[in-house]
């Protein structure tokens, strides 16, 4: 390569040099392009108005390609598939496959990112996806927008250094605008979202939402999910029946993790609260009752414990017209149940809802749950609740003042060896009274059993398999388990639907909801905590062939 005057060398000297100065600086990090982002939020503004974080996409697309494939035996469920190969075909590439990922230019094995930002009239998002090929991202984004979305004019320019490519359209003042970022494409709506992109590139890790207390504080309460949502104080608010119970919008910081399976979805919702607002929350759901809720019948479809305090409870109740009156009918015969019965009682109560083995479904489509008067409801359905006591003396008088005042709304009421039995016109009325149980005083509430003593009840229906939310104190629980509700209308004669248009009704019911859904279990509970409330909701689909 060199002769022996050193002729050719210099040159080749200096491409060795280049070279080798390349090398260096690329492993140094001294080239032109920075170093990737370790995650997706690192390029999200540090507050945001709200916030979702993904697992990295791969194991995302997974668990919700096996979700979709499971939830397709259920009533609607079928619609995820279509819906998805809906998407798949206006995106031109399937977002739940690894392949479609990767066709699409994006990076299966990592995570993604959304911000949502002050804006008027409406807010605006940034975003950082993780990016493997920024050709293929750049096709896939510019026929999207210019195909799909109705953004045809495109336009480039350069923001601090970064280049942008913006779209819009003619009369719209918002914008769509994308460029590439430490390894991810930063995509923008608003006003001017080339400075949304602008603004990612120049942010420091330490100035972004990955390092503030917020996201820390949410994956501390939630824990690692497939999304993880972020909501500011005020984001929150309630519409429709919330709205009358909880108006407005929420004060405090609210995270929401959400994870999909073939086994199922889960939820966990953290609430931060102020000083006052955990306080609030502590006093209104104390707990309680963990202990009674393993004595409840184990194939009861609906099985609850309510950690509230007893004057709660009966508030909620009252929500029912047909209890309001019932109740108001007590307080005019002198037992007012606010007053004289709650106070009575500890927090927390145990609850479970079941079908009766000679239930009527045809009569319950044409009379309902509540209309006693017409048509015992425990003809159909079995009652069992129980709650602990705090004042044994006084509960008792107002029980005995409560079975002289039913008569005075129309109810027959006779003493029993453990209680009292209620009967109306239309049947069964409910039982009552207080037993010593697993040895504390409780007040029990029993309706569709018959004559059966409640020690008879209860040595029946105790659960060794008890789910744990429902075996604690802390908070409130509920269980609905549709498969034990179907198996208990298997066992039904076919007398049971009755005849003529109520048979046709109540098969129709079972045949396309409750046996349909009869795969599904779900649990949710409701915890105080130290900084506000947490609660967790689990959706369990069964396999195909289990119930």
């Amino acid at each position: 390569m060199f002769d022996a005057r050193g002729r050719g060398g210099g040159k080749t000297a200096r491409w060795i040099c280049a070279l080798a100065l390349a090398s260096i600086c690329s492993e140094a990090g001294c080239s032109r392009r920075a170093a990737n982002a370790k995650a997706a939020e690192e390029l999200l503004p540090p507050r945001p108005v709200a916030a979702v974080i993904t697992a990295p996409l791969a194991s995302l697309a997974q668990h919700l390609s096996e979700l979709f494939a499971r939830a397709a035996r259920i009533p609607g469920g079928e619609q995820l598939e279509a819906n998805r190969r809906g998407t798949a075909a206006q995106l031109g590439f399937d977002p739940l496959t690894r392949d479609g990922l990767t066709s699409a230019g994006l990076d299966p094995d990592r995570g993604a990112a959304v911000a949502v930002t002050q804006g008027n009239p409406r807010p605006g998002w940034v975003a950082a996806l993780p990016v493997a090929n920024q050709d293929a991202f750049a096709k896939t984004l510019d026929r999207i927008l210019r195909e799909r979305a109705g953004f045809a004019e495109r336009s480039e320019e350069n923001r601090s250094g970064t280049r942008v490519t913006i779209y819009s359209r003619p009369g719209v003042i918002e914008k769509i605008a994308h460029g590439f970022v430490r390894g991810y494409a930063v995509v923008a709506r608003g006003p001017d979202p080339a400075a949304e992109v602008a603004s990612a590139a120049a942010r420091k890790a330490e100035e972004s939402l990955s390092s503030g207390d917020r996201l820390r504080g949410a994956r501390e309460d939630i824990g690692p999910q497939d999304l993880t949502v972020l909501a500011a104080e005020g984001t929150l608010g309630f519409r429709g029946t919330a709205a009358r119970t909880l108006a407005g919008t929420l004060p405090g910081e609210t995270t929401i993790g959400l994870t999909g399976t073939s086994a199922g979805v889960s939820a966990k919702i953290s609430y931060r609260g102020t000083g006052d607002e955990v306080a609030k929350i502590r006093a209104a759901l104390p707990g309680g009752a963990g202990g009674l809720a393993a004595l409840l019948p184990a194939d009861a479809p609906v099985r609850m414990r309510l950690g509230l305090q007893p004057a709660e409870v009966l508030r909620q109740a009252r929500r029912i017209p047909e209890i309001a009156q019932a109740m108001d009918s007590l307080a005019a015969g002198g037992v007012d149940p606010l007053r004289d019965i709650a106070p009575a009682l500890a927090p927390g109560a145990a609850l479970a809802i079941g079908l009766s083995p000679s239930a009527k479904l045809g009569a319950l489509v044409d009379y309902g749950i509540f209309d006693w008067r017409t048509r015992s409801p425990f003809e159909s359905l079995q009652l069992l609740a129980l709650a602990p006591v705090a004042d044994e003396t006084r509960l008792s008088r107002a029980l005995q003042s409560l079975a002289a005042a039913l008569p005075k709304a129309g109810a027959k009421v006779q003493r029993t060896s453990d209680g009292w039995q209620v009967r109306y016109a239309g049947g069964e009325g409910p039982r009552f009274g207080l037993a010593t149980v697993a040895g504390q005083k409780v007040a029990w509430l029993a309706g569709g059993y018959g004559a059966r003593e409640l020690s008879g009840i209860l040595a029946a229906a105790r659960d060794p398999s008890l789910p744990p939310v429902l075996a604690q104190d802390p908070g409130a629980a509920v269980r609905v388990d549709l498969a034990a509700l179907a198996a208990r209308v298997r066992s039904l004669p076919d007398a049971t639907y009755g005849s003529g248009p109520q048979a046709y009704v109540a098969r129709s019911v079972v045949g396309q909801i409750i046996e349909p859904l009869s795969a599904l279990r779900a649990t949710a509970a409701a915890i105080p905590t130290d900084r506000g409330l947490r609660a967790d909701i689990d959706v369990a689909i069964a396999p195909a062939g289990q119930r």
